[in-house]
């Protein structure tokens, strides 16, 4: 049987909970349903990548093609031609020819969801150029899936609505992100609005229960693209955790992002003596610490996801009105039942427990609906369901185990 090349396109490895869960997510979903296929993951951080995603496909390859691309055209001047040029004509960048003709060989090009194709960053929507070039020139099956595309403004919205008219699937997360790709003069592409890509997988299988039942607050605050003044959320989350009374060794402060979310927790958790940390790593290794019980701020928006999935209350806090505005009212919306602080920051009277927990099955079959589009019916049987309470590094040891020769895996 001839295996296809399936190529995933994001930017795991930064490392960034979100991005790599997003990531691992998908690649979960390969790995049940299409293992023999050869599937490779371009992002600009392929180093991290490869060592954080190892072992979540039996077939996975990790490079930076595009990004390299992308960088070459800022280089130059001119992403968007740079990228198609070099799709086109490999000896424009030869530098990376075996990248590209890997890529130009692709099945199926899949640009996973995530944040990172709007205005904050526009050289990244070369990717969205290359992807539909390659629909049209090399007869890919291309799709954009669980995309935020907000803000996304001028020419480098009308590119992006051209560009994706060529895609086989265009998926976004938010109502917004649709709506940006309907309010053009040109035919827009059919697109869809599920939700993020990570309720492609069950919430529970992202979740340490262990570590979640040692606290009744979490606290997830960054440091970056924040637009609003940072000493005022410091203020504002002080206040409200002393209105719930929690004990300090009762609080924790959770990073999605190394270093960055350490910062402004350094200064805060001064004010509580015994309150806990958990880093990227613990995360990562052992899973999101969230239960029903507990009460959640946040400024990132996959800790409001997960939380939430779980029947957690919280406060989601805007910290950049043209990009998490959008990104934590898409939760509210699917009935997360947070409340949004925005740049007045003023306390909610009460928090109330919303539906998503009960939403995220349905979330999750319209994301296998989606899958199944994108990469077609499973060829063999799905595997029997994984044992309840294995935690992500756990199965990662266990496929690694499978690629070891056998008298090395005993």
């Amino acid at each position: 049987m001839e295996r296809r090349v399936i190529y995933l396109v994001g930017v795991a490895g930064n490392p960034n909970y979100g991005d790599e869960l997003i990531a691992r997510t998908w690649l979960s979903y390969l790995a049940e349903h299409h293992p023999d296929d050869d599937v490779w993951f371009d992002t600009p951080h392929p180093g991290p990548a490869s060592t954080l995603l190892a072992g979540e496909h039996p077939r996975l390859h990790v490079t930076d093609t595009m990004w390299r691309l992308r960088d070459l055209g800022e280089q130059l001047g001119d992403v968007r031609a740079t990228m198609l040029r070099s799709l086109a004509d490999p000896g424009h960048a030869p530098w990376w020819t075996a990248g590209i003709d890997v890529l130009r060989s692709a099945d199926v090009v899949h640009v996973v969801g995530g944040g990172f194709l709007n205005d904050l960053w526009p050289a990244n929507l070369a990717i969205v150029a290359g992807a539909g070039w390659l629909a049209q020139n090399r007869g890919a099956r291309v799709a954009l899936t669980g995309a935020g595309l907000s803000p996304l403004s001028g020419t480098y919205r009308s590119d992006v609505v051209n560009d994706l008219a060529a895609f086989d699937v265009v998926d976004v997360r938010d109502d917004r992100s649709l709506a940006l790709l309907s309010e053009q003069s040109t035919p827009s592409p059919d697109a869809r609005r599920t939700a993020d890509d990570v309720f492609l997988s069950d919430p529970y299988s992202n979740i340490d229960g262990a570590t979640a039942d040692r606290f009744d607050v979490g606290i997830v605050l960054q440091d970056d693209l924040v637009q609003i003044d940072k000493d005022a959320i410091r203020t504002f989350i002080r206040e409200q955790v002393e209105v719930w009374g929690t004990a300090p060794d009762r609080i924790a402060f959770v990073e999605c992002i190394p270093r960055i979310d350490a910062t402004s927790p350094a200064a805060i958790g001064a004010d509580w003596p015994g309150a806990q940390f958990y880093s990227f790593q613990h995360l990562w290794s052992h899973g999101f610490p969230a239960g029903s019980h507990q009460r959640w701020i946040s400024t990132r928006f996959h800790p409001h996801l997960i939380a939430a999935s779980v029947g957690a209350r919280g406060i989601a806090i805007s910290v950049h009105p043209d990009y998490y505005a959008t990104k934590h009212r898409s939760l509210v919306d699917l009935g997360s039942g947070w409340e949004i602080a925005d740049s007045e920051l003023v306390h909610p009277e009460s928090l109330t427990v919303g539906t998503l927990a009960e939403r995220a099955k349905g979330l999750r079959h319209a994301k296998l609906d989606l899958a199944r589009t994108i990469y077609g019916v499973p060829r063999d049987p799905a595997p029997a369901p994984r044992a309840a309470g294995i935690t992500p590094a756990q199965r990662r040891l266990r496929t690694i185990a499978t690629l070891l020769p056998r008298d090395l895996s005993r």
